[in-house]
């Protein structure tokens, strides 16, 4: 076999170079550029899909369906079409059994903020008993005022929240029913806004929402993957880079080996 000349050894570099190149690129576009994104600006709707105008498969998009009663026949939420607050279309949580059923969206909110929480509810033949039609935050008893009668016209409701130290997300829920309150009926929302805001009203009480709160550490983040919410420590993307970069070497090494055993062994 005759040996690679000096031009074939050049390529050879070029390309082991080029590749380990664009695999850094691939890793920072994965990893690092999504940190560097603008935070949104106060005053800014944070919800995605607020109105409900945009679905896929007669679902809204953006949205989670979640329920305290693991029972497809105890109810349905569902997009609806026609009187909406806002454009044509807004959603629709109907239980038939007592239940605490909801839409939810993971929300990216900065940490030591005020956020305003807001919506239009209306509601039919809820009971009287517990708790009504509201928009809250899982994992916590404080929501908005809760409806139970409507007659027909749409409601708005109002919630201020604060973030502790280290709380980059929530979890909002548009629901039917509240912990331990189970209740029965039809609850619709619409134009839905979470925005941070400078300043609350005088009187006006502020949820709170921290990481002992929900059992975390302060050394913990909190991102969605297909709508499932992961909790995992505070900056892993940087140890996920750093054993990517540990393989790609690794396997650039290993074929640069096979490929070159005599000069490797020198």
């Amino acid at each position: 076999m005759q040996p690679e000349n000096k031009q074939s050894i050049r390529k050879r570099k070029f390309f082991f170079l080029a590749a380990a190149v664009i695999s850094l690129l691939v890793l920072l576009f994965i990893f690092v550029l999504p940190s560097w994104r603008k935070p949104p600006e106060i005053g800014e709707n944070l919800v995605k899909n607020p109105s409900f105008e945009k679905e896929k498969k007669g679902k809204p998009t953006a949205w989670e369906i979640e329920s305290w009663v693991k029972d497809p026949e105890a109810g349905r939420c569902t997009l609806e079409k026609g009187k909406a607050y806002m454009g044509t279309k807004f959603v629709m949580v109907e239980s038939f059994v007592p239940d605490h059923a909801a839409f939810t969206q993971l929300i990216r909110v900065k940490e030591d903020s005020i956020y305003k929480i807001s919506g239009w509810i209306k509601t039919e033949n809820v009971g009287r008993d517990n708790k009504g039609a509201n928009i809250g935050i899982e994992g916590k008893m404080d929501s908005s005022k809760d409806i139970r009668g409507s007659r027909d016209r749409w409601k708005l409701v109002e919630l201020y929240m604060r973030t502790g130290e280290d709380v980059t997300s929530f979890k909002l829920m548009l629901g039917l029913g509240g912990y331990g309150s189970l209740n029965t009926g039809k609850a619709f929302f619409d134009e839905i806004v979470v925005k941070e805001v400078e300043n609350v009203p005088g009187g006006a009480y502020i949820a709170s929402i921290n990481w002992k709160e929900k059992g975390r550490s302060s050394f913990q983040s909190t991102f969605s993957i297909i709508g499932q919410e992961i909790t995992l420590p505070r900056d892993i993307w940087k140890f996920f880079l750093s054993a990517a970069f540990m393989i790609i070497a690794a396997v650039l090494f290993g074929i640069y080996v096979r490929r070159h055993p005599a000069q490797a062994g020198k």
